[in-house]
């Protein structure tokens, strides 16, 4: 993916949190240049529209030859953080800055939260070291007689609605969708899935998988900072790809992106159906269940017979149980 800044929390807690930055700079002059890379922390302020108090900075030089682009690396410490938390979404905006000398001449700002996950057989979710049960809900990014032109407003009430009816996870079907879907996300402390574009259709032809390959650098570079995404999907119901390129569809989001685990809606089988799930579908963190687990004791026959593997539940139930 490369490309602008990459944020990551390689440990967390209450008491300190450390925050890895990951920047990329260019140096198109044609002269070698002495640079400064600054990172400013801020709490985040809606009512400051951006950036309140400030938390921590670190600074330090980059010698960048004429034409070259390098991926810089800088870690600093967050002393008694306000961690992101669904019950507690707590926001930072970091500034960066490339310095020439005492002037600014490239500045951006990501906001950011604070947070580290893991999935486990034993625990499920767990967020700053605390398991969760994740209780969510499907959602597609279309309205009558607009499709997909809608307001950064309406985006947002779909995502407050979800929230405010005790759901805690939205799973984005079944393709990447607004920022401002993520931007509110974020907000609301709501958990988010986020697939790149697929369902059930997939050709084998290169072309079709370089673009796919393309898609998911284009999904993590535009959307990896935002805390609220804890989890991949390399799509919904796909058929016609093989094994060997569903695993390297996973193994790239792990190259791009380590801390987060990767799923597909509907791995399941065809209803009344049993599977090898191990030996199918081992390039998956995380199994996606659909129609089948719907199916009265399929869920608990698949965690008697692999207990070693994580499932979620994508699709359950369908809307024509109800």
């Amino acid at each position: 993916a490369g490309g602008g800044v990459f944020v990551t929390y390689p440990r967390v807690s209450e008491l300190e949190a450390e925050v890895k930055v990951k920047t990329q700079v260019s140096n198109k002059t044609g002269i070698q240049k002495h640079l400064t890379i600054r990172h400013t922390l801020y709490e985040w302020s809606k009512k400051k529209g951006g950036c309140g108090k400030k938390v921590a900075s670190v600074e330090s030089p980059l010698v960048l030859a004429a034409g070259t682009t390098l991926h810089h690396t800088q870690q600093f410490a967050v002393n008694n953080p306000k961690l992101w938390y669904p019950d507690s979404p707590a926001l930072y905006v970091l500034r960066t800055e490339v310095m020439d000398g005492r002037e600014v001449t490239d500045c951006e700002n990501t906001r950011i939260g604070i947070r580290r996950i893991e999935m486990t057989r034993e625990k499920g979710f767990v967020i700053n070291g605390k398991p969760l049960i994740l209780e969510g809900s499907n959602r597609h990014q279309e309205y009558p007689y607009v499709g997909n032109a809608i307001s950064d407003q309406a985006q947002y009430r779909d995502m407050y609605q979800i929230r405010n009816n005790g759901f805690n996870t939205v799973r984005l079907g079944h393709y990447p969708q607004d920022p401002s879907v993520l931007e509110a996300c974020d907000e609301l402390g709501l958990l988010v899935i986020e697939p790149i574009p697929g369902w059930q259709f997939f050709n084998k032809a290169q072309g079709f998988i370089n673009h796919t390959y393309k898609d998911i650098r284009d999904l993590i570079r535009r959307d990896r900072n935002h805390p609220s995404i804890i989890m991949w999907s390399i799509g919904n119901e796909v058929t016609g790809a093989t094994p060997e390129i569903q695993h390297n569809l996973v193994s790239l989001f792990h190259q791009l992106d380590p801390d987060r685990p990767v799923t597909q809606g509907g791995t399941d089988p065809t209803r009344g159906m049993k599977t090898d799930y191990q030996k199918k579908f081992n390039y998956l963190d995380i199994i996606g269940f659909n129609g089948n687990g719907e199916e009265i004791g399929e869920l608990e026959h698949f965690h008697k017979n692999y207990p070693t593997l994580c499932a979620i539940a994508t699709e359950v139930p369908h809307t024509y149980q109800t």
